[in-house]
């Protein structure tokens, strides 16, 4: 009986120190976004450049990945020509040869006559 009791009481601690840990966690998240009156305005029909970004990043690293294995299974024939081929034209249809903006023009100065720096 007594082992039993005991169990009972370590689950109630245990059930205790659960909802402590989350009226804490409650409480310190609404004290920590009380502090400022205004929050930042999001666009909702904006899209999410984080995870836009990282899908564009993921896919560019599947591309080059695929074109050097392709290019590996070139080398060693290791693939029929036609099917290596194919796979070189799918990959063109995705591919971003270039990395890096050549032109980026935003007009956030407000001048539109200008040249821009």
């Amino acid at each position: 009986m007594y082992g039993g009791h005991l169990f009972n009481t370590q689950a109630a601690l245990r059930k205790l120190l659960i909802i402590s840990a989350a009226v804490l966690i409650i409480f310190s998240a609404q004290s920590g976004s009380a502090q400022t009156k205004y929050n930042t305005w999001n666009d909702p029909n904006a899209p999410t450049p984080a995870v836009g970004q990282q899908a564009s990043n993921d896919l560019q690293k599947l591309i080059d990945e695929l074109n050097k294995m392709v290019g590996e299974a070139e080398r060693d024939r290791a693939a029929a020509p036609a099917f290596l081929r194919d796979l070189r034209d799918l990959t063109r249809r995705y591919d971003v040869p270039w990395r890096v903006d050549l032109v980026s023009e935003t007009f956030s100065d407000g001048n539109f006559t200008a040249n821009p720096t």
